[in-house]
């Protein structure tokens, strides 16, 4: 199993939910990579290796927050576990793509904003924590 960390913005989140899986295929995700590591090099744990590609995961779902929707303010990651990840052709070392949808059922976690992000020069906060039964709360 590979722990990835998908970036969402909420309309993705929400049709996650509602369809039961993330997708469509191919689902773009970052996770510890041989060039990930080869970048990091190799005094990182895998903790901290995680940790580099859900910081990437979270700039990511940044870019993709949708200005032309007042509820899409928040930064978004599903954390899953999968079988199969593929090397993405000519993207950043971590950017993986999953082939097939990925069940909400691998789905460990969701981490999100706690509220909306006001502005994107400031230092942002560390996302919190959801349980994916509480994903539900978090979309209303």
């Amino acid at each position: 199993m590979t722990r990835i960390y998908v970036p969402l913005n909420r309309a993705m989140l929400a049709a996650a939910v509602a369809a039961g899986k993330l997708g469509p295929a191919p689902v773009r995700a970052y996770a510890v990579t041989p060039d990930l590591r080869a970048v990091y090099g190799a005094e990182l744990d895998v903790e901290e290796l995680e940790y580099a590609a859900y910081s990437m995961a979270v700039a990511a779902s940044r870019t993709m927050l949708d200005a032309d929707r007042s509820d899409d303010g928040r930064r978004l990651v599903a954390a899953a576990d999968v079988e199969t990840v593929q090397p993405r052709s000519g993207a950043e070392p971590g950017e993986v793509e999953v082939p097939e949808p990925i069940p909400w059922t691998a789905v460990a976690a969701v981490h999100a904003d706690t509220e909306a992000i006001a502005d994107a020069t400031a230092d942002d906060p560390e996302l919190a924590w959801y349980a994916t039964q509480e994903v539900p709360d978090l979309l209303r």
